[in-house]
């Protein structure tokens, strides 16, 4: 069976928490319980790309409606998905990606990424993507910038080990319809 993209369960926290502990330093982790209240509240948003019962990896959003700049505090790590979720958001915010290393010879990241994107614009009427990236996470920095995102403002020490993530994230943005 080929790898496949499904919403994630409960039962699935275990496995999320792992790829989340080997995929990110330890000041960008997020915890079991915001996970576990994505998973409940926006089902639908929150994917697992899988192999047989295996989770390779995941792909968590959140819809919030449209606002050219957000503030700063709208994007912190662990924040209050119930604060700035709206089932009728029209901008797909991408609060967590990632793949487990072990498993990228079954599932590129890029490929990853965009069967997730995919996915929600065939699920809701989506009109632009955001999200917010390490200065020095050259690998996501490639995913994105293939899809067309652009930087649209940096919120400058945002992350407290500089030297494994930079102390600046940058804020990115795609305009739909990119990805159909």
């Amino acid at each position: 069976m080929s790898v496949y993209v499904a919403s994630l369960k409960e039962s699935d926290i275990d496995r999320i928490i792992e790829i989340e502990t080997t995929s990110f330093s330890m000041d960008v982790r997020e915890s079991k319980e915001l996970y576990l209240k994505r998973i409940s509240l926006f089902r639908e948003g929150n994917l697992g790309f899988y192999k047989d019962q295996t989770l390779l990896g995941f792909f968590c959003s959140e819809l919030w409606l449209y606002k050219e700049r957000y503030e700063a505090d709208r994007f912190t790590l662990n924040g209050d998905f119930e604060t700035y979720h709206n089932k009728n958001g029209k901008e797909l915010y991408i609060s967590s990606f990632a793949v487990d290393r072990k498993y990228r010879n079954l599932i590129k990241g890029k490929v990853a990424f965009d069967l997730a994107v995919k996915t929600l614009l065939n699920k809701f009427n989506l009109e632009s993507i955001i999200l917010l990236v390490g200065q020095n996470w050259v690998a996501a920095h490639s995913i994105y910038n293939q899809w067309g995102f652009k930087e649209i403002y940096k919120i400058e020490g945002f992350f407290s080990n500089p030297n494994a993530d930079g102390e600046t994230a940058i804020i990115m943005r795609a305009k739909l319809p990119q990805f159909g």
